[in-house]
């Protein structure tokens, strides 16, 4: 009898298949929420990016507690008229989960002006996938039409103060 006719191997590659079929499963069972002012969840990251992608530039950033409420505080330009779009995004630094937060079209930005996206509860997503917070980068940008976009240095905290450091983590 040839080995890979086996009863033995026919259990173990049927077992393969339903243990993969069960993760393929609990990854799209997470999947992205929709939430008021973000989509926040798990998502597939593509292995093709570019040599650097970045994935946060901090102002500065403050360890939060389990149950918070996470406020990202950023400087918005004077922009020039026309078609111009504003992201706040999340994810995590070394990516275990594959999380994801990105904000929605829903805010009413100001230009010239701090702004701040809130609220960014970690109850929702963050506590239950166990994603620690120096694990997580923020990014803030905005797009005029088909331009790169431009990033913005932004504050994470969770306290109702906001911080006043000067320096700038990339």
């Amino acid at each position: 009898m040839n080995v890979l006719d086996s009863p033995r191997t026919r259990l173990c590659s049927a077992l393969a298949i339903v243990i993969l079929g069960a993760g393929t499963a609990i990854c799209i069972a997470q999947g992205m929420k929709e939430f008021s002012n973000r989509r926040e969840g798990t998502s597939v990251h593509l292995n093709a990016l570019n040599d650097f992608t970045l994935i946060a530039i901090h102002k500065s950033f403050h360890a939060f507690p389990r149950n918070a409420s996470l406020n990202v505080r950023f400087f918005l330009p004077a922009l020039p008229a026309g078609d111009k779009k504003i992201y706040v995004e999340a994810q995590e630094l070394q990516d275990s989960f594959h999380y994801l937060m990105q904000s929605s079209g829903s805010f009413a930005w100001k230009k010239d002006d701090w702004n701040i996206f809130r609220p960014w509860p970690t109850s929702d997503v963050i506590d239950p996938l166990g994603i620690q917070p120096d694990n997580l980068g923020v990014l803030a940008s905005y797009q005029i039409g088909n331009q790169e976009r431009v990033y913005l240095p932004a504050d994470v905290y969770s306290d109702p103060e906001q911080p006043s450091r000067h320096g700038y983590t990339f």
